[in-house]
């Protein structure tokens, strides 16, 4: 009997979390992760610069782990230094790469500013994913944040995924998750990339930094020297948990038997001015 799932191609599709090496996404990972039990995170994958452990990650304050519709998830705090950060540098300062690409599952639950995850350390603000009111933003430091034009609804959960090309260009798309819809954003930019030292930070971002996490965050994915284009981004926001609940062979076939909800596609682009839909 081939398994029964959900008609929502974007659901949370429960079962143990993996990894698909085949993923555009998946060429040159650092880190992929889940929610786990007791305000942890599940590693997925990490190219062994983080011990092999069910669980991994140091708890800083109080982070706190609930069920949701999307399944186990770090609860939103916006208490600055509420935060996960797993030491993930075992080769020492990386220096700023020339490109990123983060990927999360998550939902929004607040305005004020917020910093989900990224690198950093004790005043370090490194090319994070976070929210400037109610925009997606990447930070590559402190003083420097490109904004996206795309608003996200508090209460909705998203898939966002971005890529970043230094000084040159990013691309991002959100796919909301409760509607369906898929926005798509790119700009140019001359902000540079930042090294990669000291750790990554989870669910929060250090007291120093003065940010807690306006997201209620599920899973999270972090690249370097894989810059993904804006198609490439499309497709992962068609079946965005592909990347972290790969699907199996049997599951594909059933998958095919059903018809999969359709969401409009809106296009911002920053440098030119408008929205346009298309698809």
């Amino acid at each position: 009997m081939l398994p029964s799932l959900p008609q929502n191609p974007f659901a949370y599709p429960g079962g143990a979390a993996g990894f698909n090496p085949a993923h555009p996404a998946a060429a040159g990972i650092r880190v992929s992760a889940v929610a786990g039990l007791n305000g942890t995170l599940r590693k997925v994958f990490t190219p062994g610069i983080i011990s092999p452990t069910t669980s991994f990650g140091n708890i800083t304050g109080t982070i706190a782990t609930k069920a949701s519709p999307i399944g186990s998830v770090l609860a939103a705090t916006t208490t600055a230094g509420n935060f996960i950060s797993v030491s993930g540098n075992a080769e020492g300062s990386i220096v700023g790469p020339p490109s990123i690409t983060l990927g999360a599952i998550f939902t929004f639950k607040g305005t004020a500013t917020g910093l989900y995850f990224g690198w950093g350390g004790p005043g370090i603000v490194n090319n994070v994913l976070g929210n400037y009111l109610s925009n997606p933003i990447f930070v590559t430091n402190s003083s420097n944040l490109i904004a996206s034009n795309i608003t996200l609804t508090v209460g909705h959960s998203y898939f966002v995924g971005v890529s970043y090309l230094s000084a040159t260009r990013i691309n991002w798309v959100v796919r909301d998750l409760t509607t369906g819809q898929i926005f798509t954003e790119t700009d140019t930019t001359s902000v540079v990339s930042q090294p990669l030292s000291g750790a990554y930070y989870f669910g929060g971002y250090t007291s120093a930094s003065g940010y807690g996490s306006q997201a209620d965050l599920a899973a999270i994915s972090y690249s370097i020297n894989n810059f993904l284009s804006l198609q490439q981004l499309v497709e992962w926001a068609q079946a965005p948990l592909d990347f972290w609940y790969p699907p199996t062979q049997r599951a594909l076939l059933a998958s095919g038997l059903k018809v999969p909800p359709s969401g409009n596609i809106w296009n911002l682009t920053g440098n030119l001015g408008g929205a346009s839909q298309y698809g």
